[in-house]
């Protein structure tokens, strides 16, 4: 009776483990996260964390788009800020829950995609791509524009991605955000002229290539190592 009491008690604590929510937190510019996925994420220094919001939202299923389900999404971000608060980079980790895999909808190709590649982080692959966006998105902006921030009205961002969790059910989107409103320097006229890269200039060419070795460089995920004095 003695040692069946026990093993109640020990399936007890693994079940109240399983479902112990994951913790996640930034420390001297390190994101950690204890599951779903367990890992850090070092932030280049350049960038400082200015805090999270959450982003929840509905999506159709794949097979029926008119069900809706609700998706639960956390979104940390760090900053890079020139004169006068304007945004020059933005560092967004976005983590994405919904109840089930079948509800996520196939990662299609946008028409504002410029490049796409695969980045590799120890025995894990990242499949990424480079996209012309209008702006950081309307929830993250307003997110800065709280902060006294004002964000720019056309950057190039890099989108990292891959599901996590024993029912594949969690994604996390690690986005890399630059500034290209500056036109001049890039001798174009408006945000319209980095829509197309087969069009590019070679300054354009330029940024691009550069601009993506910076963003996969600043992608750095290891294990999950807590400090000392663990959230």
């Amino acid at each position: 009776m003695r040692l069946l009491y026990f093993v109640l008690i020990g399936l007890f604590c693994t079940s109240c483990a399983a479902i112990e929510p994951p913790k996640r937190w930034t420390e001297d510019n390190i994101f950690y996260s204890s599951k779903s996925p367990s890992l850090q994420i070092d932030v280049p220094d350049e960038f400082k964390y200015i805090g999270e919001f959450n982003g929840d939202y509905k999506v159709g299923t794949t097979f029926d788009p008119s069900i809706k389900t609700q998706t639960k999404r956390v979104l940390y971000n760090y900053v890079v800020i020139g004169e006068n608060k304007h945004l020059l980079k933005l560092y967004q980790i976005n983590i994405e829950t919904l109840p089930i895999d079948k509800y996520w909808t196939p990662w299609s190709v946008k028409d504002s995609m410029l490049t796409h590649g695969m980045l590799k982080q120890g025995d894990k692959n990242y499949p990424y791509q480079i996209d012309n966006r209008s702006n950081v998105g309307n929830l993250t902006s307003q997110f800065l524009l709280d902060k006294g921030i004002i964000t720019s009205p056309c950057v190039i961002a890099l989108s990292a991605t891959r599901r996590y969790g024993s029912n594949n059910n969690v994604r996390m989107h690690i986005n890399y955000m630059e500034d290209v409103s500056r036109y001049s320097e890039y001798d174009v006229e408006s945000c319209l002229d980095w829509n197309k890269f087969t069009s590019f200039n070679e300054k354009q060419k330029n940024f691009i290539k550069s601009f993506e070795e910076s963003a996969k460089k600043a992608i750095q995920l290891s294990p999950y190592v807590p400090p000392t004095k663990a959230k």
